[in-house]
């Protein structure tokens, strides 16, 4: 045929185009590898999913536990901070009542002012106390005789392992510092003659890890309880012990010719409706 081709019976067929509808085996192993491939990176993009939600769990179990012992040790942590903070606060107070007693005239200015302090109360009959337990602000500004933190003296009591600041005032921070002098009472000194005192000293009891108080009600009489002013030893012994409401006013005030030291403390344990009270004699 003009301008065609003729193919004989014996020729070989064409090959085909790329474009052909047709695919040969070469191709179609070529698909497959692909296929293959692509289904190996879905699954390692889903393992390396499982594995990142999988640490983000343990990462999240690990707070917890981490949390968790936080919360349980915390206590102990604050009692032994607590502790420390007592042990520098009662420092600074000894290197101050060290410094005062240099300066003679000073000294006994300070002692004159508790002394006549005391005398007041007793000559009117502690007119200002009305609460057991919230009279919060200090008696003295100690900072005039160079005494920092508000501490007065130390509380020591060996029999019930006692060893603390004396704030004066009962306020929250010197109740979770140490124990706190209740104003319009009694400042613990040596007795003056004709005067008669009760200091009334606060203290927490079950706070938190620290001991505080919690053993003031294991004293009995006779048990020894002594007061580190800053002119000398004070000592005291145990005369009784009383549960009293906290509007009872008449409990903790002067008692006519004795010279007493109070020790006050929330009860029953880990509650705040009573109060344990430990009267004291000097001696």
């Amino acid at each position: 045929m003009r301008g065609g081709r003729h193919f004989d019976k014996g020729d070989a067929p064409p090959e085909l185009g790329l474009c052909d509808s047709a695919v040969g085996p070469e191709a179609a192993s070529d698909d497959s590898r692909a296929g293959a491939s692509a289904s190996r990176r879905g699954g390692r993009a889903r393992g390396s999913t499982s594995r990142v939600g999988g640490a983000l769990l343990k990462l999240l179990a690990l707070c917890m536990v981490l949390a968790g012992l936080i919360v349980f040790i915390w206590p102990y942590i604050d009692a032994a901070l607590t502790s420390l903070r007592m042990g520098e606060a009662a420092a600074r107070y000894d290197a101050a009542v060290a410094e005062l007693a240099e300066d003679e005239l000073l000294y006994r200015d300070f002692l004159c002012a508790v002394d006549d302090y005391n005398r007041a109360l007793d000559e009117t009959g502690q007119a200002g106390l009305r609460d057991a337990w919230s009279y919060t602000e200090p008696s003295f500004d100690l900072t005039s005789w160079g005494i920092p933190d508000d501490v007065y003296a130390r509380l020591r009591i060996p029999v019930a392992d006692i060893d603390m600041p004396l704030y004066l005032g009962a306020t929250e921070a010197h109740l979770s510092a140490g124990a706190a002098h209740l104003t319009q009472t009694s400042l613990p000194v040596r007795a003056v003659a004709g005067v008669s005192a009760n200091a009334v000293v606060a203290g927490h009891r079950g706070y938190r890890a620290n001991t505080f108080f919690n053993n003031i009600v294991n004293l009995v009489e006779g048990d020894e309880v002594y007061v580190d002013t800053p002119w000398g030893e004070v000592g005291y012994r145990v005369s009784g012990t009383a549960v009293i409401d906290p509007a009872d006013i008449d409990a903790v005030k002067i008692q006519p010719g004795r010279t007493m030291l109070t020790l006050v403390t929330c009860h029953p344990l880990y509650h705040n409706y009573q109060r344990y009270v430990v009267y004291c004699d000097q001696v």
